[in-house]
Formats: C-alpha cells, sequence, structure tokens
C-alpha cells in the first residue's frame, strides 16, 4: 500500500502535451488497390521527456538518441496497441513505438517510448 505523499505525487504529474496515436489501416482504392496508411485514432494528454543520463548514451550507442518517454495515465485502449500497427504523432511529427510498459503501482500510469521517424 503506497501512502498519502506517493499517490498525490502521482496525481500532480503534468501531462500538459496532446499527442494523437494513429492505427494503420488498409482502404481499397477506386480501381480495387490495397492502400496502407495512418489514421487518426486516439488522442491522449501526456507527460513528454526526452532521455539522459546512462538511457540516452545507451540508446546513442544505437543511433535511437531521438527517443522519447511518454508517460500517460492508463486507459483501455492501450491494450490494444503494438509496435507495428501503431505511431504517436507528436509535435506533427511521427514517432514509432518501442516500447510499452505498464507500470506496476496500481495500474495507473504506462510510459511509451518512442523514436521519431527518418533518423
Amino acid at each position: 500500500m503506497r501512502d498519502k505523499k506517493e499517490v498525490m505525487k502521482d496525481l500532480g504529474k503534468t501531462r500538459k502535451k496532446r499527442i494523437t496515436i494513429q492505427k494503420q489501416e488498409v482502404t481499397t482504392d477506386d480501381i480495387g488497390q490495397q492502400i496502407s496508411g495512418w489514421v487518426d485514432w486516439q488522442n491522449a494528454w501526456a507527460e513528454i521527456n526526452s532521455l539522459y543520463g546512462d538511457e540516452y548514451y545507451a540508446a546513442a550507442a544505437i543511433n535511437e538518441q531521438d527517443t522519447l518517454k511518454l508517460t500517460l495515465r492508463y486507459a483501455v485502449f492501450i491494450n490494444e496497441m503494438d509496435k507495428i500497427n501503431y505511431q504517436i504523432i507528436y509535435k506533427n511529427k511521427p514517432y514509432d513505438i518501442k516500447n510499452i510498459d505498464f507500470l506496476n503501482d496500481n495500474g495507473m500510469w504506462v510510459i511509451i517510448k518512442a523514436l521519431k521517424r527518418g533518423v
């Protein structure tokens, strides 16, 4: 059981940045060809941090230093997400999902690591 101070600290986390989660869908065009594309799926508020310290240097070693850590409040739709069929849009730039981590403190928070596409 967590004490009141820890609970209040979690509630005070700032999730000020709006992100869009896109889902990859296959549609058919006018001549019957299948086209794969991204469509807006969910919007969420997130706390966004860059990597720092050991995490940054480990990511830089494999050329993934443009990775963001997004902290979101848990929502049921996150269970459906995977690394292949979903992406994050932040500041009109696409980010590939690298990892989705469900935190064990009552399942209240989710951390998504996402790498800026094109890097």
